[in-house]
């Protein structure tokens, strides 16, 4: 008996198979961008206010950066006090947790990548043996980075736009609480599309590493030429013992786990889905608050001062209960024990 059905091999094949050239079209985005307010015009050209661009790249060449300072990204009138505004709660937290919230995506998203892309090459000699042929790793690879790490950098810069143009709505017109809060609903809603485009993405990457785990498991099997009547609990006892000869590295260590556990998604610990969390809960939040304040009827001009001082305030308290903290993910998924758990988990989500 196989350890792995028919049916599962060639249905997790299919998956793979048809998985790429999955990318954002750019008519998604362009709309996307046109609904929170992007422009032909700029508030702040990227080469003249950036002091770096955030990138979200693979190679490992470029850290996470910001992008902007914390002054001049929407002109102001002399004598304006920009602290009692969204700029302040954007600059100073929500900017800085969307981009840690990626930065961590990122990292997590290279770390496994790279360990599984050279841990096939020691498995390739084995690859001729499996009924699709070779893996073709060199073509693989670079397409699941260009998707994940695209779709990453196209929600940085729906999200970001849409805060530019509340903070441009609140220069403009300062005290018009309606303006305003049709601004954040844009913003929530842009949070809320790109945390979907996010969990899009996870969902090919777990589908594509969950083809190569059970691909794997199914070639080291095919190379042992077991016996058909071979009973699953003797297969898989003969597959552990040959993987540290083929695969003693991270892929080795996933399909051991898989072996041990089966593919029952509940034997696996789940992540949580809501990648930006950290930064929709204090959206909705002033979304609800000055949503109450505008059906209350007309507000005066302190109400809305009032409020935004309320807000900064809450950001401030945010800030201490959980302060962001520099960014240690290179180092943090060194661990390959952590990581291969989050990998369980994210085919047990996803």
């Amino acid at each position: 008996m196989k350890l792995l059905s028919e049916k599962n091999y060639v249905t997790t094949l299919l998956f793979i198979a048809t998985l790429y050239p999955t990318t954002l079209s750019e008519k998604d985005t362009e709309e996307l961008l046109v609904e929170v307010g992007t422009e032909e015009e700029v508030i702040a050209e990227d080469d003249g206010n950036a002091t770096g661009k955030a990138s979200f790249v693979p190679d490992g060449t470029e850290d996470i950066e910001i992008l902007f300072n914390n002054e001049d990204d929407v002109p102001e009138e002399i004598g304006e006090c920009s602290r009692i505004s969204p700029k302040e709660i954007f600059h100073n937290e929500i900017h800085l947790r969307l981009l840690d919230a990626l930065d961590e995506m990122s990292h997590f998203v290279e770390a496994v990548l790279t360990r599984i892309e050279s841990a096939l090459e020691i498995l390739l000699p084995h690859v001729h043996e499996s009924p699709i042929g070779n893996l073709k790793v060199q073509d693989l690879f670079p397409e699941v980075r260009q998707f994940l790490f695209g779709t990453m950098r196209d929600v940085y810069d729906v999200v970001r736009a849409s805060w530019r143009d509340l903070i441009r709505t609140h220069v403009s017109a300062p005290n018009d609480a309606d303006q305003q809060v049709e601004a954040l609903r844009i913003i929530k809603d842009a949070q809320i599309q790109g945390e979907e485009k996010l969990k899009a993405s996870l969902t090919e990457l777990s589908v594509t590493l969950r083809a190569i785990i059970l691909n794997s498991i199914y070639v080291i099997q095919e190379s042992l030429k077991l016996p058909e009547n071979t009973e699953p609990k003797q297969a898989a006892a003969q597959i552990s013992r040959k993987l540290p000869k083929v695969a003693p590295n991270f892929l080795g260590t996933l399909m051991m786990k898989m072996i041990e556990k089966g593919d029952d998604r509940d034997a696996y610990k789940k992540l949580l889905t809501n990648t930006l969390r950290y930064i929709t809960g204090p959206v909705d939040k002033m979304y609800e608050q000055l949503e109450t304040l505008v059906r209350a009827g007309p507000s005066k001009e302190e109400d809305l001062q009032n409020y935004w001082k309320s807000m900064i305030e809450e950001s401030h308290s945010r800030l201490r209960e959980d302060p962001i903290e520099p960014s240690k993910y290179e180092i943090l998924f060194r661990n390959e024990e952590y990581l291969t758990e989050l990998v369980l988990g994210l085919m047990a989500t996803f």
